[in-house]
Formats: C-alpha cells, structure tokens, sequence
C-alpha cells in the first residue's frame, strides 16, 4: 500500500507499507474463545504466576483424557483444541492447551522434547518469574 501525506505548509512524504492478508484459522478461533472463558472461570487478578499455573494445569490435568494415539501436531491451535474443546489428546495436546492458557496470562512458555525415548513426549517449560519450571501432564 502506497499513500503520501500532505501537511498546510505543502510538506509532502510518501510511505508504502506491505500487507500481508493470511487465511483464518477456524480452530485458532474456536481455541481463543474457550481459552477466555476458561480463564475467566480459573483466574482472578490477586493470583500469584504459580496459582494461575497449577490452577489452568489442574484443569488440563482433570478435564482431559489422555489419550496414546498421537494427535494433531501441525500447530499449537490443532493441539489446543483437542484439549480445550475435544478434552482428550496425548501429551502435544495437554502441552499446547497449557501453553496457550499460559500466554494468554502473560505467562511465559517453551516446549521440552525427551531425545532418545522409546516413544515422543513433550512437556511445558514454565517462567513463573523466580525461574523455569518443568511442568507436565503427570506432575503432582
């Protein structure tokens, strides 16, 4: 996009900026709704970083069925539907509906993969503000 601006003094400038237009992802949609009110129901303003953390977690923890059968990996959004709205999903599943609860609540978040395992897992890496946390599906 082109467009020149001109002050009463007949000072001109002209600037251009790029617009890139990306398809709505239905899911992302879905995901940020029920992420809201779930938020909304768990969180109030006078929680510490951890009590928000163990509460979306426990939430995660007791609402959805884990499952072994691998999930949707092709985005955060595909996991953390099948967590939020399916409730049930494998350990990608819990680990993206935490995250996307998490940084909606301006907690910070990275993913951990296990190397060499028989088999895939991820799990949650937390910033609660004293440091990084390892948190998972089956912490207690």
């Amino acid at each position: 996009v082109y467009y020149t601006a001109t002050d009463n003094a007949g000072n001109v400038t002209e600037q251009s900026i790029e617009v890139v237009v990306k398809e709505i992802d239905e899911k992302e949609i879905i995901v940020n709704d029920l992420a809201d009110k779930l938020i909304a129901e768990l969180v109030t303003e006078d929680m510490s970083k951890w009590d928000v953390c163990y509460n979306l977690w426990n939430w995660c923890r007791t609402n959805i069925k884990y499952t072994s059968t691998p999930g949707d990996m092709s985005s955060i959004y595909a996991g953390d539907y099948e967590g939020l709205n399916d409730k049930r999903g494998d350990c990608y599943a819990y680990y993206s509906t935490l995250t996307v609860l998490l940084e909606k609540c301006g907690i910070k978040t990275m993913a951990v993969h296990r190397v060499g395992g028989e088999t895939d897992h991820v799990w949650n890496l937390v910033n609660l503000g004293d440091g990084w946390y390892h948190w998972s599906q089956r912490c207690r």
